[in-house]
């Protein structure tokens, strides 16, 4: 944080932070349901076998469908009308970077809802030396490939940017893992 303060300034690392919080709501959407999933897949598993696992994966692959679409129409809606909230404490610059900055994050939002199913998956199956792995590199690279954007001079934008790539990698990362290491594909 304090490198990224130095390297963005208060103001932009400020823009940041508001376009990071504002997005952070749009997690809501999904009601909590994500923490069920697991549960719902073990559960299918033990009384139905890998057959009523499978169609529980598949029912919460089309629920989180349905949820990234909901939070993309409405983080597209929070974009377009971002300025009744902040429209007279920034300006018409500051409101512009923001707007970039909630839609690349909201799309982030949108794609790890897209995909959380198959984490659950791999929480269910209790693999969790992958699951840690993936943690980790998350924790590990995000930082580093922030930090490259800061230094080659893309700003609060070129965060965002590289949070949605790594978080898009991750993301295909466990739907490999998942399908072909794994074996499960939903129904």
């Amino acid at each position: 944080t304090p490198i990224m303060l130095q390297l963005l300034g208060q103001s932009e690392y400020g823009l940041y932070k508001l376009s990071s919080t504002v997005t952070s709501y749009l997690t809501l959407i999904s009601l909590g349901i994500g923490s069920a999933v697991v549960r719902y897949l073990i559960d299918a598993k033990i009384h139905d076998g890998e057959e009523g696992e499978r169609k529980v994966f598949g029912l919460f692959m089309i629920i989180f469908r349905v949820i990234a679409v909901i939070t993309l129409i409405a983080g597209i809606w929070l974009t377009l009308n971002i300025q009744i909230w902040y429209g007279r404490s920034l300006d018409a610059d500051q409101l512009f970077r923001m707007r970039i900055l909630i839609f690349i994050m909201v799309c982030n939002t949108a794609l790890n809802f897209l995909l959380s199913p198959y984490i659950s998956v791999v929480n269910a199956h209790e693999k969790f030396i992958f699951l840690q792995s993936m943690n980790i590199i998350s924790t590990c690279v995000g930082p580093i490939l922030n930090l490259i954007m800061l230094f080659l001079g893309y700003a609060s934008i070129g965060m965002a940017i590289s949070t949605i790539v790594l978080g898009m990698l991750v993301n295909i990362l466990y739907l490999i893992y998942v399908r072909k290491s794994m074996k499960i594909r939903p129904i």
